[in-house]
């Protein structure tokens, strides 16, 4: 499925025969998912450039994490779910069955402490809110001193289409300060 987004059209004054790089990139509005495409082809003066123009195919898919949000600390060996969204560059939502097949994909989450990988999250798809989730254990705050990294991983093999998102979040002790007990 190939969907138009954007286009541009041009009229260039061109003398002689002249090679150029053209370039696009985005969605411009989720910086974790932008993607870049370029191609370069010779104009020559006098030819418009005919039929469907010059096409630069970008795909992927805007993965983002909705919850726990971005920043908010999580407490040491809390029970937390892990919620994100899955579309693609275009817009279109990854659900099962639907036209972006999710069961055609994978979809996963994974905590990381440090540059280390401490679970690996199967996400499963909650039509209510259209968004794969499934809970995680925190780990204590002596185990990843600083903080945790949750990180979701949308990949289509098949078409060549990959989106990820991750966020740092702190690790607060499970225990309470002693000024909190009474």
């Amino acid at each position: 499925m190939l969907f138009r987004s954007a286009s541009f059209r041009a009229t260039l004054n061109l003398e002689r025969p002249t090679l150029v790089e053209i370039a696009a990139q985005g969605p411009m509005a989720y910086p974790q998912a932008v993607q870049r495409t370029s191609t370069r082809v010779l104009l020559i003066p006098g030819q418009d450039v005919a039929n469907d123009g010059i096409v630069l195919p970008l795909s992927g898919f805007i993965v983002q994490i909705e919850h726990p949000k971005a920043g908010d600390p999580l407490i040491a060996r809390a029970d937390v779910k892990l919620r994100a969204s899955v579309r693609t560059l275009s817009g279109g939502l990854v659900h099962p069955h639907g036209d972006w097949d999710s069961r055609k994909f994978t979809i996963y989450g994974e905590v990381l402490a440090g540059d280390r990988v401490i679970e690996r999250i199967q996400l499963f798809y909650e039509g209510a809110r259209k968004t794969f989730e499934a809970p995680f254990f925190v780990p204590r705050d002596t185990d990843a001193p600083d903080g945790v990294t949750l990180r979701v991983v949308a990949a289509d093999k098949a078409g060549g289409r990959f989106g990820m998102h991750e966020t740092r979040y702190p690790v607060l002790s499970e225990r309470l300060p002693p000024q909190f007990h009474r």
